[in-house]
């Protein structure tokens, strides 16, 4: 994978998020129009994907960083083939994909057997995907006491969901009725949502298990039954809390640093790391984290007055296959400048023989680019209306960004790109980049630089 297109979406999307609002009213132009721009910059960083953790526990999706895009029925096999290699993780998505899609009774077991090894491997999030899995109409009759042990699993891995679910499950009129359980469970509830959203004052998200509904409950306990129910709740809802504070940002672990008198005045530098950007490593029950997805990223840093072209390329290993993959960024960093670039997703660590980084000034680059020199044109058409995004049109959003490109030596597409006017939405800038790229530029010079508008319109 070399120069992929969603990592320069990424870099475009990150240098417009702290952007003014959208014009009020875009000026109409073609598609695709010359467009005269400020100095050249290409100082922008990538964002390293970083969540506190809550999105991550419950999204149960991969988005990978770069890579060949796969098909569904050859996302579902690489899946499988993580999972018979020991990934935790993937055990847990392709399951949880086939009990979305579950309509016979092989569906159903096909989906309990990814899980249940996914569990075994140490995900923390099998446990909550097998007790809905257990309630899944289209598997036939439920399990009462399968549903409530996945279900008893899932709070202390810190599922609120799961304790309001066994609240209704031991309710007089539940599957499995027991007012001893029902008011653990509902202390539980009760006592986390006090700890986790204590400015939540409503009420009403937390109707079960508030203040009179413990009261109710109460009423129909003996008292040696309440203490032993009181004991029992803070003893789970201890574990349910530890586990919440799981929540924080990885640490990125450097494997690699060097350069070119890095730490003079001059020359270029870099330092390279992966991070467990999904905490997939960091939140195993068991410690597994074979086939853990990793970003890798790199810092470059130009120590020059002018501007440098960088080649970054890591060769790592694929974790099914064990073959060499290339992982690849070409870009242009502005003078004193260091930009950070996602080179794509890894699956063990890294050495640092792995990873080669090479920088060269490229002399008089805005001079050239304000004397009208060195320019890239663009050859034939471009058409924007195929890169625009969909979630824009339903939302009946217009706007025009002017790009910056940069064409290297020898090649015809834009080999790195900047936003030198926004459009004031992310997505629209990110897809001006897209189209961009999927253009032909013929050079003046052994590289080029160029800027376009683009434009994305309503069509009739």
């Amino acid at each position: 994978m070399k120069n992929p297109i969603l990592l320069i979406a990424i870099l475009a999307a990150s240098s417009v998020a702290a952007q003014v609002p959208p014009p009020a009213a875009p000026t109409p132009s073609s598609p695709a129009t010359p467009s005269g721009a400020p100095t050249p910059q290409f100082n922008e960083s990538d964002v390293v994907p970083e969540s506190p953790g809550y999105e991550d526990a419950f999204a149960l999706y991969e988005i990978k960083v770069g890579g060949q895009p796969l098909s569904e029925a050859d996302q579902i096999t690489r899946w499988h083939d993580e999972l018979k290699a020991g990934r935790a993780r993937a055990g847990t998505l392709v399951g949880s994909h086939l009990a979305y899609l579950a309509l016979t009774a092989s569906d159903c077991a096909a989906a309990r057997d990814a899980l249940g090894r996914a569990d075994e491997l140490g995900s923390d999030q099998a446990a909550w995907k097998l007790a809905q899995l257990s309630e899944n109409s289209s598997c036939g009759e439920t399990d009462v006491a399968v549903l409530e042990r996945w279900l008893k699993k899932a709070v202390t891995l810190d599922y609120l969901v799961a304790a309001q679910r066994l609240i209704a499950l031991y309710a007089p009129a539940g599957a499995r009725s027991d007012p001893v359980q029902r008011y653990v469970y509902a202390r539980v509830a009760g006592g986390y949502w006090e700890a986790v959203y204590p400015n939540d004052k409503s009420g009403s998200s937390s109707a079960g298990f508030d203040a009179t509904a413990l009261q109710e409950m109460e009423k129909e306990l003996a008292a040696s039954d309440r203490k032993r129910a009181e004991t029992e709740a803070t003893s789970i809802l201890t574990q349910m809390l530890k586990r919440h504070d799981r929540f924080t940002p990885q640490a990125p672990q450097e494997f690699a640093r060097g350069g070119q008198n890095a730490k003079s005045s001059k020359g270029w530098g870099f330092a390279a790391s992966t991070v467990d950007y999904h905490h997939e490593c960091a939140w195993n029950l068991v410690a597994n984290c074979r086939g853990t997805q990793r970003l890798a990223f790199v810092d470059v840093s130009n120590n020059e007055q002018d501007f440098m072209g960088c080649k970054a390329e890591l060769r790592a290993k694929d974790f099914v296959t064990q073959k060499a993959d290339s992982l690849a960024r070409e870009v242009l960093v502005g003078p004193k400048v260091t930009r950070r670039l996602i080179l794509g997703d890894v699956y063990q660590a890294q050495d640092k023989a792995a990873l080669s980084v090479n920088c060269k000034v490229i002399p008089k680059l805005a001079e050239n680019a304000a004397a009208g020199k060195c320019r890239a044109r663009l050859e034939g058409t471009i058409d924007a209306q195929q890169f625009y995004p969909a979630s824009a049109k339903r939302q009946g959003i217009e706007g025009d960004a002017v790009v910056r490109y940069w064409v290297t030596t020898g090649s015809g597409t834009p080999t790195d790109a900047e936003i030198v006017r926004s459009s004031g939405y992310p997505a629209l800038d990110a897809a001006a980049i897209d189209t961009i790229r999927s253009g032909h530029f013929k050079s003046d010079c052994d590289y080029g630089l160029g800027s376009i508008r683009i434009a994305f319109k309503l069509q009739d």
